[in-house]
């Protein structure tokens, strides 16, 4: 069995087996993204992602996937306005006052 750092494990089952769905048009952003699992799954998939944490080091390992972006999102204005995704994830991280924002960053068919 292998052991891996909290954020840098593989990509969630649900994830992978759902991610077929997303289009390659729009970059696909990664929410609370961590280390960049998920993008380093969406990327090795052909996708452009933009993944966004409050957390520097966790984003430095995130950053060679694609772009990155640090941010409180809790705490803090939505740092990505006016931007479209043909794809959001978002997993094991909860922040209800964000559903508006999300939404809003889900571009059409996405």
């Amino acid at each position: 069995m292998s052991t891996f750092l909290h954020g840098q494990e593989p990509a969630s089952s649900w994830v992978t087996r759902w991610s077929h769905l997303v289009t390659k048009t729009r970059p696909v952003l990664d929410i609370a993204c961590g280390h960049g699992r998920h993008m380093r799954h969406f990327a090795a998939q052909g996708h452009s992602v933009v993944g966004i944490d409050r957390n520097p080091d966790a984003l430095a390992a995130a950053h060679p996937f694609g772009e990155t972006v640090c941010a409180d999102i809790e705490n803090g204005p939505w740092p990505l306005v006016g931007r479209e995704f043909g794809g959001v994830v978002v997993t094991n991280y909860l922040w209800r006052p964000l559903w508006p924002h999300i939404l809003g960053s889900l571009a059409p068919m996405g």
